[in-house]
This record gives C-alpha cells, structure tokens and sequence, in this order.
C-alpha cells in the first residue's frame, strides 16, 4: 500500500520491490525495478547463529565505486573510499540488523545515501541496542539505481531465513 500526502492525498512511497530469503543465503538481491529520483530501503537482516557482514550494492556493480562514512554508536566516524559496495552495519554481529536508507537517485549525480542501522540486541530493558549512521554514495553519474542486492562481505555466513529488502520510491 503506498503512503499518501495527507494533505494532498497523493501518493507519495510507492513500494517498488520486495525480497526475501526463503532460505539461509549469502546473498539476496530484488527484482530491476522502475528507477525513481528518490529511495527508500527498508531491511531487515536475519542472523542464523553465526556473525554477519551486511553490504548492499546497486545495479550488480562489483567494482570499488561506494564509499562511506560511518559512526557507530555516535563515535567518531571512520571512512572507507574506494569499496566494492557499503555496510548498512559496520563490524560483524551475531544479531538482527534493522537498517533504513534514504537514496538521492537522480541519474545524472553520484548516488547519496543516509543509513540508519540498528541492531536487534540482547532482549531486556537494560540491554541497550547499538546503532551505525553512515553517509555513503555510489559514484556512478550514467544509471540511476534499479535493483539492490545484499551481501555476506567478510565472514561467510549466511543471512538467515526472513532476511528482506523492501525498495520504496517517489519522482
């Protein structure tokens, strides 16, 4: 269902894709998708017992055309330039990662990206979860982003059932 202006009663998140691991996987990428200007992503990454990596990329591009920006639990930031794609969790967990990323996606400008991750801790009040904020881009100038994929980068261990991206967009 997408999400209405309110006051104007247009609509404006459209979901645009959706995918989710049936199985534990090391990687999970959606469908292409029409491109919009701007993106939001909402994932959800299942652990399966073992520590995770979570990256995404956009477009199937492997090369090293991501960098980012990242501080986690508001410490000084650290960046990595020149990468073959960018975490939505910096560091390995043993833990969910619940993570929103808001995209610029005009075709003509280096891909921006503002990421929200959290980790789904130790249950209980008095466990306080972790949280990473990162500034990222995709240094592509010809493409706009029309597919996500996630990826296992660094430890190799699967994404756990129910892991799910879900692409929203607006022009």
């Amino acid at each position: 269902m997408p999400f209405a202006n309110l006051a104007s009663g247009k609509v404006w998140w459209e979901e645009l894709t959706r995918a989710t691991l049936g199985s534990p996987a090391l990687t999970l990428a959606t469908s292409t998708f029409t491109a919009r200007k701007y993106i939001q992503l909402r994932i959800i990454v299942k652990q399966s017992g073992a520590a995770i990596s979570p990256w995404i990329r956009f477009n199937g591009d492997t090369g090293n055309n991501y960098s980012l920006r990242y501080s986690a639990n508001y410490s000084a930031g650290t960046a990595l330039g020149s990468q073959n794609g960018f975490s939505i969790n910096p560091g390995t967990l043993q833990t969910d990662v619940l993570s929103v990323a808001d995209i610029y996606n005009e075709v003509s400008k280096e891909k921006q990206a503002y990421i929200v991750a959290t980790d789904l801790s130790t249950a209980g009040a008095a466990n306080v979860p972790n949280i990473i904020t990162s500034n990222a881009k995709w240094a592509n100038t010809a493409n706009q982003i029309t597919s996500i994929s996630l990826f296992e980068s660094g430890t190799a261990n699967n994404f756990g059932t129910g892991t799910e991206i879900v692409v929203l967009g607006h022009d």
